[in-house]
C-alpha cells in the first residue's frame, strides 16, 4: 500500500472477454487509483458506466480485478480514437473475479504503520561476535502467534512473519521480521465486510499509537472448495497459515483510504499512548469490548478518530466534534433521562391540560426532550468517572471548565451574538478542545474494560503527550 505502481496490460469486462482494450492502471499514494484505456469497454448512452468488475492481464502475466469502478472520462477526437478512464474502489492483484457470489474471502491479513513497534516482540536473540576468528552469529526464532477471538464467527491473531536469505553464493544476508493482523472467518464474506473488520484494528492501533496507522499491505485470501489453481508463493510462512490440503488464492488489495497517508517511518513505542505490553494481560477483553463499542457508539469513535485522520480543519468544528462525541457517548452509554419516563410523562400531561387546545400540539413537541440531561449534567457525570490526578493537573477549576464548554458550545452552535463574549476563541478554544478530547479518550479506554486506575496509570506514563495541556495559567479552565 506504500508503493506507487503502474500496470500496463489489456482490460476487459467478464461478460465480454474477447473485447480487450489496451491501457495502464495507476496507483499513487494519496490519489484515487485510475485506469487509462486507449479505447472503450462498452458503448453507452448518457448513463454512467459502473461495472462491478473489470479484469486485466498485465504485460508480466499478473491477473488484476478492479472492483466497483465508474467511468470518469470518455472522449473521441476526429480523426483519432476513443479513450476512456475508470476509477475503481478496490484493486485486487493476483486473481480474477467474475461473479459477486464468488467475491468472498476466508482470511484477510494486514500490516500497518507502527504495528511492529507497538507489539514490541522480536524473534532475534543477541548477536554473538567473535573478533578472534572473525565470526558473527545471528539467531532468530519466529515468535508464536498471539491468538484472540474477535466476535462470533471471526478469530484473529497477531502473526509474525519473516524473510530470510537463500541461494548461493551469498554476499549479503538479511533476516527481516514483520507483524501482521490475521483475521479468519468461519464463513467467507464479501470484501467490504472483511475489510470493515480489519479496519477496526487500524482504528484501535491509531488510538493506541496516537498516529495514523495507515495500511502498509493487505492480503485477502479466497478458499476454493473444488479444483482451483493455487497462486504460487515464495513466502516461507504460507503453509504455516494455510494447510496444504486446501486450495487458496491470495490477492494483494489496494485502495485509497479516506485520509492522507503519512510518509513518516515507524515511531518508537515510547511515543505511543500505550503499547501492547501495557495491556497484554487484558488484550482479549479489550478487543472484545472494542468490537462491541464499534457497534454501540460508532459515531463517537468516528468523531474521535477523525481528529487523527483529518488533522487540518477549523478550530470551531473540531471543538463541536468533540462535544458532539461526548454528548453522544453519554446518551448511548449512560442514563439519558432525568426523571423516570412515567413520571416525566405525567408532568407533561399535567402541563398540556392547562393550555388551550390550539396550543397543545406545539407545546407537546417543545416538551418532548425536556427529560434529557443538559450538557452541564452530562459533563459532570463523565468527568467524575475519570477524575483523578491527571485531570486535576489539566483542569484546575472544574466548574469554570464546564461553564466555558457550555458557553462555547452554545455560541458555535447557534452563533447568537449575545453569547459571543462568553465563548472561547483562538488558542483558548484549542486548549479547551484538547482537554475535552483527553477526557473522551480516557472514557473510551475505560469502556474497553480497563479500570479507571489502570487507564490513569497507562496514560500517565505517556504524560509527555499532554504536557502542553498542563499548568496553562493563562487560561481560565
Amino acid at each position: 500500500m506504500t508503493e506507487e505502481s503502474s500496470y500496463k496490460g489489456v482490460w476487459f469486462l467478464p461478460e465480454n472477454p474477447d473485447h480487450q482494450v489496451v491501457g495502464t492502471l495507476h496507483y499513487e499514494l494519496n490519489q484515487h487509483p485510475y485506469l487509462d484505456l486507449t479505447g472503450i469497454l462498452v458503448e453507452r448512452s448518457n448513463k454512467s458506466h459502473e461495472p462491478d468488475f473489470i479484469l486485466g492481464f498485465t504485460t508480466d502475466g499478473k491477473r488484476i480485478t478492479l472492483y466497483r469502478s465508474y467511468e470518469s472520462e470518455r472522449s473521441h477526437s476526429m480523426p483519432g480514437m476513443q479513450i476512456s478512464q475508470y476509477k475503481p474502489l478496490y484493486i485486487l492483484k493476483g486473481a480474477h473475479f467474475t461473479l459477486s457470489e464468488d467475491f468472498k474471502f476466508k482470511v484477510i491479513k494486514g500490516r500497518f504503520r507502527n504495528l511492529e513497534s507497538w507489539v514490541g516482540i522480536s524473534g532475534f536473540e543477541q548477536t554473538e561476535t567473535n573478533n578472534n576468528n572473525n565470526e558473527t552469529v545471528v539467531r532468530y526464532k519466529r515468535p508464536e502467534a498471539i491468538n484472540f477471538s474477535v466476535c462470533e464467527g471471526v478469530t484473529g491473531s497477531i502473526n509474525f512473519t519473516y524473510s530470510y536469505p537463500f541461494g548461493r553464493p551469498l554476499h549479503k544476508a538479511k533476516i527481516e521480521q514483520h507483524v501482521e493482523i490475521h483475521l479468519e472467518f468461519m464463513l467467507s464474506l464479501p470484501l467490504l465486510d472483511v475489510m470493515e473488520k480489519l479496519m477496526l484494528f487500524q482504528n484501535f492501533l491509531t488510538l493506541a499509537t496516537f498516529q495514523i496507522a495507515n495500511p502498509l499491505s493487505i492480503v485477502a485470501v479466497v478458499e476454493h472448495q473444488g479444483e482451483s489453481q493455487v497462486e504460487d508463493s515464495n513466502d516461507p510462512n504460507f503453509n504455516d497459515d494455510f494447510g496444504e490440503d486446501k486450495k487458496y488464492t491470495r490477492c494483494e488489495v489496494f485502495y485509497k483510504p479516506g485520509f492522507h497517508i503519512p510518509l513518516e517511518k515507524q515511531s518508537s513505542r515510547h511515543n505511543f499512548l500505550f503499547s501492547f505490553k501495557d495491556v497484554q494481560e487484558d488484550f482479549q477483553k479489550i478487543i472484545t469490548q472494542w468490537v462491541g463499542l464499534n457497534d454501540a457508539i460508532e459515531p463517537v469513535l468516528d468523531l474521535l478518530l477523525d481528529s487523527f485522520y483529518r488533522e487540518e480543519g477549523v478550530t470551531e468544528n473540531k471543538f463541536l466534534n468533540v462535544i458532539h462525541g461526548l454528548e453522544t457517548f453519554h446518551r448511548r452509554r449512560r442514563k439519558n433521562e432525568i426523571l423516570p419516563r412515567d413520571e416525566h410523562a405525567k408532568k407533561i400531561s399535567m402541563i398540556i391540560d392547562l393550555v388551550p387546545e390550539d396550543t397543545k400540539s406545539w407545546l407537546k413537541e417543545v416538551l418532548n426532550f425536556t427529560n434529557e440531561p443538559p450538557l452541564h449534567h452530562r459533563l459532570v457525570e463523565l468527568m467524575d468517572e475519570v477524575w483523578g490526578s491527571l485531570l486535576m493537573q489539566i483542569i484546575k477549576d472544574k466548574d469554570h471548565f464546564i461553564r466555558d464548554t457550555k458557553n462555547s458550545r452554545n455560541y458555535y452552535t447557534h452563533y447568537d451574538p449575545r453569547g459571543e463574549k462568553k465563548a472561547l476563541k483562538g488558542a483558548e478554544l484549542t486548549y479547551l478542545t484538547q482537554r475535552l478530547r483527553f477526557i473522551l479518550i480516557m472514557l473510551i479506554l475505560k469502556e474497553t474494560g480497563l479500570e479507571a486506575a489502570t487507564v490513569e496509570r497507562v496514560v500517565g506514563r505517556r504524560v509527555a503527550f499532554f504536557r502542553h495541556l498542563f499548568n496553562k495559567d493563562e487560561f481560565s479552565g
